[in-house]
């Protein structure tokens, strides 16, 4: 006995492979492709086809990642949302689309400048650790990619010396640990990006 197909589950995974077809994301790694859209109809006469996660591409193992998603700014604005985000997921730039021909062309602009940014020798980044996204992780991005990395920058010169953290060990009355205190000074001062993570209940009841 043969497996029965949704042919309308068929019909639109493979108008998403065509539409998909109109767009070159170079070296890009298509992670979320829920483009459900006609080209040949205006944003506002497809409103349910629109989401807030309809493309991710993402770049170099996620360092970049390109993002098309419905965000509204204002009541009966259909415009696409055009991101492209950074490896902490900050928003490097951003444009918002009301057809498709300036989404296709948005899009072209921003695989160039990721691809640009791709050819920049790697910078270094004096303490970064990778891990695990965890499934509560606020940013979808974060979850699909499936890992996210913390690093700690200096947003000015500090001149962290020992006797800095020996000072603040003495008034928190508290003893940091060792490689923490290492980080501390490499990093001269600094602190962690991002420097919140949200938590699900069993980590608030721990």
């Amino acid at each position: 006995m043969g497996t029965r197909v949704d042919r309308s589950v068929v019909n639109q995974i493979e108008g998403v492979n065509r539409l998909l077809h109109h767009f070159d994301f170079g070296q890009g790694k298509v992670v979320l492709g829920s483009l459900f859209l006609d080209p040949d109809l205006s944003f506002a006469d497809q409103e349910l086809r629109l989401s807030e996660d309809m493309l991710i591409v993402q770049y170099q193992h996620g360092k970049y990642v390109l993002d098309v998603g419905h965000v509204p700014q204002y009541e009966g604005d259909y415009r696409l949302r055009v991101m492209i985000l950074g490896r902490y997921r900050e928003p490097l730039r951003m444009w918002f689309v009301a057809t498709f021909e300036e989404l296709r062309r948005k899009i072209d602009e921003a695989v160039r400048l990721i691809h640009g940014w791709m050819e920049r020798p790697e910078e270094i980044r004096v303490y970064s650790q990778v891990f695990p996204a965890p499934d509560s992780s606020a940013s979808k991005a974060d979850r699909l990619l499936g890992n996210i990395e913390i690093a700690w920058e200096a947003f000015q010169p500090r001149n962290a010396t020992s006797e800095m953290v020996e000072k603040v060990e003495t008034e928190w009355g508290v003893r940091l640990p060792d490689r923490l205190k290492e980080v501390i000074q490499h990093c001269d001062g600094g602190g962690p990006i991002p420097s919140a993570f949200p938590m699900d209940e069993r980590e608030r009841e721990s």
